[in-house]
């Protein structure tokens, strides 16, 4: 419609236009080369419009007879182009959808009507890798390591090629090269770190479980809150041992001590145990050694330190670490217990804990208070064995013989100790083993820093 009416006033100005000329009466002398021409000027202009139009019509001809070559060229390149994208798209549908053999054939198609590219090499890789062909599929991913757009993928596709051949030398080459691209690569640093681990570079280790758990991050300023949130593909974990990284957290906490270990000097030490901490705030043996070399320059620091961790983790290696730095009598010590165990977070398990405490100094009034405090749904194993001692103990301080009554319900205390739920414990996170006490390496699974203690049962 709109180029309906523009044609209409086209047409309507041109007779206007003419109307106009014919009604001048002009006239229009040439005199060229001895000759004379005499015209109405009207004609003339008309003539010299018509001339100029005639001209450019002729101009443009010329061009398109001259540019037809290009011209069907541009359009065969247009078509090639479309029948390669939709080949393209096809391929990664029918990849999507598990038919590799349809994915590889229209992968060979869309490069050969697109020539080499980021998306055709990508799908070329993927079918290659899909359907076993290595040397097609290394070819394709060095074809996407040497373009600087997609160079890293590139690597990493190398990277998982040669893991999967077996090659981790040359795996661990690849991820050094992506690393030099994408200093923050989760899965290039997992590979890096599984065979740090294996060496025991354990410097390099938790340089690299750090870029893996916080990228954004430097070690000496992670926050005791943060946690872990990226999740990792079983791709990038398939060269660790089954259950190295089910907590990340506690495995780098764990490096921290064995870099602990190595220092010579008491502040790096303190440094390191610190940012275990960091990682895993319960972590008891870090707690303990940090308390110990805090204690040589301030015994209140590390009591402060050794209480905190009571009240959060009750432990009897920690009520004996305080004991040690406290230097209090056997009643202030009991008493000091007790006060700590009513602000813990695990009231009744810290009572069992004070209990403990009091029976070895001979205390049986703290003791039997301390066992008479805990709540019913605590009565772990720990708790009957502690009254049958305390009851043996009573017996034995006043020179009475046991008597039947008393040696019956020292079974019964015996017999519900072996069916009820068991204090807090020892596991690994790996293969869930009992241990009777902490170790940095599984004795079961052999896999390091996933030894962690566990919270108490509770009766139901």
């Amino acid at each position: 419609m709109i180029r309906l009416i523009a044609f209409l006033g086209f047409c309507v100005l041109t007779a206007l236009i003419a109307s106009w000329l014919s009604a001048q009466q002009g006239v229009t002398i040439i005199n060229w080369l001895g000759w004379r021409v005499e015209m109405m000027t009207s004609l003339l202009v008309t003539g010299l419009l018509m001339s100029f139009g005639g001209l450019f019509l002729i101009v443009k001809l010329l061009v398109s007879v001259i540019s037809w070559p290009s011209w069907l060229g541009y359009n065969w390149r247009a078509r090639r182009r479309r029948r390669g994208d939709e080949a393209l798209g096809q391929g990664m549908v029918a990849f999507a959808a598990g038919d590799v053999a349809e994915a590889r054939k229209l992968a060979r198609r869309a490069e050969r009507l697109l020539g080499q590219g980021v998306l055709p090499d990508l799908l070329s890789a993927q079918t290659a890798n899909a359907t076993g062909d290595d040397r097609a599929a290394r070819r394709y991913f060095k074809s996407l390591s040497a373009q600087s757009g997609t160079a890293y993928f590139g690597h990493l596709g190398l990277m998982r090629l040669h893991l999967a051949q077996g090659e981790l030398e040359k795996g661990c080459m690849a991820a050094r090269a992506a690393l030099t691209i994408k200093a923050d690569s989760t899965p290039a640093n997992l590979v890096l770190l599984s065979e740090d681990l294996n060496r025991e570079n354990w410097k390099s280790a938790l340089d690299r479980l750090e870029r893996v758990l916080s990228p954004k991050d430097s070690f000496f300023t992670v926050a005791s809150s943060q946690k872990y949130t990226q999740p990792l593909l079983s791709p990038d974990t398939a060269h660790f041992a089954a259950g190295q990284l089910n907590k990340p957290e506690l495995l780098a906490a764990h490096l921290c001590l064995r870099l602990a270990e190595q220092q010579k000097d008491d502040k790096s030490q303190q440094c390191y145990l610190a940012k275990a901490l960091n990682w895993s705030p319960s972590f008891l043996e870090a707690i303990i050694r940090l308390a110990r070399l805090e204690a040589a320059s301030s015994s209140r620091k590390a009591l402060k330190r050794l209480e905190t961790a009571f009240k959060a983790v009750p432990h009897q290696r920690l009520a004996d670490q305080i004991a040690e730095v406290a230097s209090d009598n056997d009643g202030q010590f009991v008493a000091r217990l007790s006060g700590l165990a009513e602000q813990a977070t695990y009231k009744d398990e810290a009572r069992l804990i004070v209990a403990e405490a009091a029976l070895k100094r001979g205390i049986w009034a703290s003791a039997s208070s301390a066992l008479h405090a805990v709540s019913q749904n605590s009565h772990s194993n720990q708790y009957y064995l502690l009254n049958a001692e305390l009851a043996d103990k009573r017996a034995e301080s006043l020179g009475q013989l046991p008597d039947d009554q008393s040696a019956a319900e020292r079974e019964r205390a015996l017999l519900a100790a072996a069916h009820a739920p068991r204090a807090r414990r020892w596991q690994c996170g790996a293969c869930e083993t009992i241990v009777s006490q902490w170790q940095m390496d599984c004795p079961s699974c052999k896999i390091i820093g996933q030894i962690d203690l566990l919270a108490p049962q509770v009766a139901k």
